[in-house]
């Protein structure tokens, strides 16, 4: 493909992440400073993303780093986008659905940016036994001072009980999700048990960067109840916990997203810390489940000391440090992602 500025900002871009691999976001390039951003519904995950809020991260951290591209070529960004939450349909005719547009202004110059294209290339999750040293006071000072702003607010603890405690409600909560067969299969589809499945595909949650064996995440998958025998349960969590014991910090992230301009400023700030802890060689592996399972979220809420009458909301819960280089994801090449230009 002839790769002009806009779309080698694309070529980087795809790179942001997504939940479960899934990749659901396609463009319309209309000139090389319009772009149409879409999403296609039969990439979602209705059960499992009820209420879209794994879509919506997707779809702001991708524009966040369209952004950061962007602005090595010397344009500037601006984002229109709808002005009401919307409602995102997951449904099997693969028609795009808009999300936004962006348009793009030439400055002349580079802009002056803290990241770049290679941080966003480069970045990756870990899910790996993670070193059990406390994030340093440096990079603490670092995050919070370049990140947190009054709407987004960062927290870390290195308490190891309480982080004890959050690592047996994630495990637990993961298999009282995957205990329903709805959401297993859903998950299932998205999955890949082989790195050629992965390779071929282009996307999916790859068994390799889960740190599992193809043959047991199947197994799991397809015949979980073997997992939550009386006489197996002990040493399936064993398993997911020795994934994620090994962690000397927890973040949490506080922040507004009751409105659409809070949705799209959080997740934009959410790529800005995750890209942030990549430059200083840290891996930021989100908990998912304990945020989106209500009852989970109760508890997580009362562990840190967030109580029900608390106006704040509870954004997003990582563990940080450092670990062996992890296994990167694969992604579907950008001229399957252009519907039109």
């Amino acid at each position: 493909m002839n790769k002009t500025p806009r779309k080698k900002t694309l070529a980087v871009a795809i790179h942001s992440p997504s939940a479960h691999n899934t990749q659901p976001r396609v463009f319309k390039i209309l000139d090389e400073e319009t772009l149409e951003v879409f999403y296609d519904p039969s990439r979602l995950l209705p059960i499992e993303d009820s209420i879209w809020r794994f879509l919506t991260a997707t779809m702001w951290m991708l524009v966040e780093s369209i952004h950061i591209a962007s602005n090595e070529y010397g344009y500037l960004c601006e984002v229109d986008y709808p002005n009401t939450l919307m409602l995102y349909q997951a449904v099997k005719n693969p028609i795009p659905k808009y999300f936004c547009t962006i348009k793009r202004s030439f400055q002349g110059k580079r802009i002056e940016n803290r990241f770049s294209s290679d941080d966003i290339l480069w970045r990756s999750t870990s899910r790996l036994e993670f070193d059990w040293e406390p994030v340093g006071n440096d990079i603490i000072s670092d995050i919070v001072s370049f990140v947190s702003t009054s709407s987004f607010r960062v927290y870390f603890s290195d308490n190891k009980e309480t982080i004890s405690s959050i690592l047996h409600l994630n495990a637990d909560t993961i298999f009282e999700d995957l205990r329903i067969k709805e959401t297993r299969d859903e998950i299932w589809w998205r999955s890949r048990y082989s790195n050629g499945e992965a390779k071929e595909s282009g996307d999916g949650l790859r068994a390799k960067c889960m740190n599992i064996s193809g043959l047991l995440m199947k197994l799991f998958f397809r015949h979980n109840w073997l997992f939550n025998l009386k006489a197996t349960f002990p040493f399936s969590k064993s398993l997911i916990m020795k994934k994620s014991w090994w962690v000397g910090t927890v973040c949490r992230i506080i922040s507004d997203f009751q409105r659409p301009d809070e949705w799209f400023q959080s997740w934009r700030d959410t790529m800005k810390l995750w890209l942030l802890c990549h430059q200083h060689g840290v891996y930021m592996h989100p908990f998912g489940s304990i945020i989106t399972n209500e009852n989970t979220n109760k508890q997580l809420r009362k562990l840190i000391d967030i109580h029900d009458h608390d106006p704040e909301n509870l954004w997003l819960v990582v563990r940080l440090w450092k670990s062996k280089k992890p296994e990167k994801s694969y992604r579907i090449p950008l001229d399957q992602k252009i519907l039109w230009e």
